[in-house]
């Protein structure tokens, strides 16, 4: 896969992705793979999955910094953090490797074309020899590569290739599934292999049949501490079995937690469930549908088998059985009502915790469904209200409001719907015909959309 972040955020297809950067003439900027650069150094452009196929958006600068250098705000992929980086370093990371930081200062101040930058060399001044195999460049240790015929050829563990006989640092190319090239001698050779052999390896040969497998799955990642080797079958066993991940916003972590939790004997269901998943996991955002039938195929064991076998998820069935029949004496339906109408409690979770039941429970006698003729005696307002629905007035209130700057939650409390619905209006897949005159990508930048912005 190309990159890890776009398959499982925006839903892309490996070859496609891969054909649409081909067609359009980009390549993948280092560590921001939500962005991408063309080799003539001109613009930097954002992928988006749209009903039409995959198209390149040009990203406007955040601001033109010293020298007129434009400077774009990024989001990087190893720290989740948001970088500020020039256009001209942006395109040595992408086609030489990431320069030590003393480096920048070399750059031409000028002008940022092609045609500088491609003559790059670092000053040997700043060039020591170590001993007869490795040299440092500005505080960056280079090892050569132990072949007779690449002698010449020092590698870094930051994946930057030096030529010693011509002084310069080896340009990147791309190949057909965008793994970075580096030529020796009129010879391509895959860049993530080299850097493996030299660091991890010993500088020894790679074994015959052995793969260099990206640890997490960023194919211009190519630190050596981001490589290992594995056989071609553990390669495609890793990349199916994250493909399945990719098709939907989960990872190992909330894969584990789930499982954990559904230990717990007190976890009424799926909703309660997937209320603990978002509080760990503020940024994991996904329909209680696509949650519950998820849960069901990994407790199941259709789905990460090997994740579900670490944990008794089988204790959740059982759980769920024991609140469903679980008898609850007159004492303790009395002791829930008056918890309920002395008001201490913010929550329904905070009042089942105080009498130790089960939330589960203590919302159905709260509804009225379970011993009503107790609950009747107390002063409890019911939820019998129904559900009312949207005008277009209050649709376009509500994109006005988005388009504005207001928060989800602020935006549910003043027109009391729930977060789903703002988020289903936000995406366009409700009320698509009003949203799309709406051009919500400039201030909801992660959302996924059904149909794309089209003010006509």
């Amino acid at each position: 896969m190309l990159q890890s972040r776009l398959m499982s955020e925006y839903g892309f297809n490996s070859t496609e992705l891969n054909e649409a950067c081909v067609n359009f003439g980009v390549k993948p900027i280092f560590l921001h793979s939500d962005f991408f650069i063309n080799e003539k150094l001109e613009k930097v452009y954002q992928a988006e999955n749209t009903i039409n196929g995959i198209v390149f958006n040009e990203v406007r600068p955040y601001r033109i910094g010293k020298h007129q250098f434009p400077v774009y705000r990024m989001r990087n992929d190893l720290t989740g953090k948001w970088d500020l980086m020039r256009l001209d370093i942006l395109y040595l990371y992408t086609f030489y490797g990431v320069l030590p930081k003393e480096a920048h200062k070399w750059l031409p101040s000028y002008t940022y074309s092609v045609g500088d930058l491609e003559y790059l060399k670092y000053h040997t001044s700043q060039i020591s020899v170590c001993n007869v195999d490795t040299i440092h460049i500005y505080g960056v240790e280079f090892r050569r590569i132990a072949d007779d015929d690449k002698r010449h050829i020092f590698v870094s563990e930051y994946g930057v290739v030096y030529n010693s006989e011509r002084n310069r640092i080896a340009r990147r190319t791309f190949d057909h599934k965008f793994y970075a090239n580096v030529s020796i001698n009129g010879k391509s050779y895959l860049l993530h292999r080299l850097i493996f052999m030299v660091w991890n390896n010993g500088n020894q040969p790679i074994p015959e049949g052995m793969q260099i497998d990206h640890d997490d799955g960023f194919k211009n990642h190519n630190w050596a501490s981001n490589l290992k080797m594995v056989t071609s079958l553990e390669n495609y066993r890793k990349a199916a079995y994250e493909q399945r991940l990719r098709s939907t916003k989960w990872n190992y972590d909330i894969i584990h937690f789930m499982c954990e939790q559904m230990q717990d004997p007190m976890l009424s269901g799926p909703t309660e469930l997937l209320e603990r998943v978002k509080k760990r996991f503020p940024d994991f955002d996904i329909s209680y549908g696509a949650f519950k039938h998820k849960m069901y195929e990994i407790k199941n064991g259709e789905n990460w088998k090997d994740v579900a076998p670490l944990y008794d998820v089988s204790a959740y069935d059982a759980n769920r059985s024991t609140h469903r029949n679980e008898a609850i004496s007159d004492d303790a339906i009395r002791a829930i009502c008056e918890a309920k109408v002395s008001g201490r409690f913010a929550t329904n979770k905070e009042l089942a915790r105080f009498v130790g039941i089960n939330e589960n429970l203590v919302n159905r006698v709260l509804r009225g469904e379970y011993r009503r003729d107790i609950s009747s005696q107390y002063d409890i307002q019911y939820s019998e209200k129904k559900r009312i629905a949207f005008t277009e007035e209050e649709v376009r209130s509500i994109c006005e409001d988005v388009m504005a700057g207001m928060t989800n939650d602020a935006i549910c409390a003043k027109y009391g719907r729930t977060t789903t619905d703002v988020k289903r209006i936000i995406n366009r897949s409700k009320f698509p015909e009003i949203g799309k005159h709406y051009h919500f990508e400039t201030v909801r930048t992660r959302a996924e959309y059904v149909i794309p912005y089209d003010p006509n």
